[in-house]
């Protein structure tokens, strides 16, 4: 259609007469995003619009801004430009991620999946002016599905995880002989300017790859099959960050109601969408730390930084109380030690509501959930307070647990697991597999220092003129 424009196809999207699933009307994200970008001339907001009668069997025909005819409807994330087709399937593949299918679907898929449907229902020349096909025999070769009926993925809403392997089949690939070489050949080649050696280095990682798929595909096949397991921990980034948006956690409600697009309902997931497409950002501040908190107005400025506001207002507090602290799970201030050590309690008494995995967790550059330590969570003889200590620096917190794994070095085995977990076994028999199972249990970073292996310094007369001309 690039090269023939006139024939490039027109679809009426209309928001229908009868009531249906709000996320499935076509017209309240377009309707959404052309009051975000002001496009009508004589209409700017919803209530315009919905005023609008026009005549009996007659159309109403509404004016674009003139200085808005050449912008991209569907602009690029990053710039003012039109959203690329890689960009949009790359975005796509994230979402269907983390909708749970471990296979997204493509774009290819849901236009093959709309001809199938239009096949059942119509001619195959308006399917063939549908889908802008000249060939009849293009359907039936790229598109029609090749059994006639459904079947269902065996996935559940899973999360595909950063790290595939666990941790301790991670650690064994990663000290194997061949993972070892491969890196110090990785080492030599610098691959800057040479093209040979550049080359040599892409055949290194294509072996690299190759050499992690088959270890998780053989890893997938040994695990043991349990049908009674419970689902793991959703890792969507949405479920621990809804709070701090609060039209997106309205949405999940109101999108899957059943009603029009002018019922209350309706009309509050329009406006709802059309201020997401109106913010910079999907996260405008952490509640608890509002900009408004901040007493000496510096929290008011253009850029948020929750760090500041919650350092400042703490502070003030603290002046006037003697104490302050934020609960980062109830997002709520308390002003005495009495009352933090009894919030500090109320979530020991229900550690089943506290978050599977313990490392902290940024959403648009602020700070959704704080780090825990799983030692002293399961640490009866220490106070309630420093059980529930806050960390809100990721490495401050992995420090803090390295302390921990210090300690158990040289004790006696086995070892046992600080907060008992549903698929642990709570004893281990080494120094490195209780390590591992705070990786895959509750996201506690293992740390990697004595795998990492560091680039000879190769120094030639060129280095030592370079470095003698920045010294004088």
């Amino acid at each position: 259609m690039t090269s023939t424009p006139d024939k490039r196809l027109q679809h009426a999207l209309y928001e229908g007469n009868e009531p249906g699933l709000l996320c499935f009307n076509p017209m309240i994200p377009f309707l959404a995003r052309l009051l975000a970008y002001g496009a009508f001339r004589d209409r700017r907001t919803i209530e315009d619009l919905l005023t609008i009668v026009p005549p009996e069997d007659e159309m109403l025909v509404l004016q674009w801004k003139n200085d808005l005819l050449e912008t991209p409807f569907f602009k690029s994330q990053s710039t003012d430009n039109i959203e690329s087709a890689a960009a949009f399937s790359h975005r796509q593949r994230l979402l269907g991620l983390r909708a749970g299918y471990a296979t997204p679907s493509s774009h290819h898929d849901i236009r093959a999946e709309a001809l199938h449907l239009m096949n059942l229902f119509e001619s195959e020349a308006t399917r063939m002016v549908y889908a802008g096909h000249t060939d009849p025999n293009t359907p039936p070769k790229h598109y029609l599905p090749r059994n006639g009926a459904d079947s269902q993925a065996p996935y559940h809403g899973q999360k595909r995880r950063d790290i595939c392997l666990p941790a301790k089949k991670q650690f064994e690939f990663e000290n194997s002989t061949e993972f070892i070489r491969i890196n110090k050949e990785l080492v030599k080649r610098p691959g800057t300017s040479d093209s040979k050696s550049s080359q040599e280095r892409i055949k290194l990682y294509t072996e690299k790859r190759k050499m992690f798929s088959k270890e998780l595909r053989d890893c997938q096949k040994r695990q043991p099959v349990k049908h009674d397991d419970a689902l793991g921990y959703h890792r969507a980034i949405f479920d621990p960050t809804w709070f701090m948006m609060p039209e997106r956690d309205r949405l999940t409600q109101n999108l899957f109601e059943i009603d029009t697009l002018r019922s209350p309902i309706g009309l509050a997931v329009l406006r709802d969408i059309l201020a997401l497409y109106q913010k910079n950002s999907n996260v405008e501040y952490r509640p608890g730390l509002e900009p408004d908190k901040c007493p000496c107005g510096k929290g008011n400025g253009s850029s948020y930084d929750w760090r500041h506001v919650n350092t400042c207002f703490k502070a003030a507090m603290a002046k006037v109380y003697g104490f302050a602290e934020l609960c980062l799970l109830c997002n709520e201030w308390l002003h005495c030690t009495e009352a933090w050590d009894a919030d500090c309690q109320h979530h020991m008494d229900h550690l089943d509501r506290l978050p599977v995995w313990c490392d902290p967790l940024t959403s648009g550059g602020l700070l959704a959930k704080a780090s825990y330590c799983p030692f002293c969570l399961g640490d009866r003889n220490v106070p309630v307070s420093v059980r529930m200590h806050q960390f809100k620096i990721r490495w401050t917190w992995l420090d803090h647990i390295q302390t921990h794994i210090r300690t158990l070095e040289g004790g006696h085995m086995p070892v046992h697991c600080p907060i008992l977990h549903p698929t642990c076994l709570g004893v281990f028999e080494s120094i490195q597999e209780p390590q591992f199972h705070l990786q895959d249990a509750f996201g506690v970073e293992r740390n990697r220092d004595s795998t990492k292996i560091k680039r000879p310094r190769h120094e030639n007369r060129n280095d030592t003129e370079t470095i003698l001309k920045k010294t004088t």
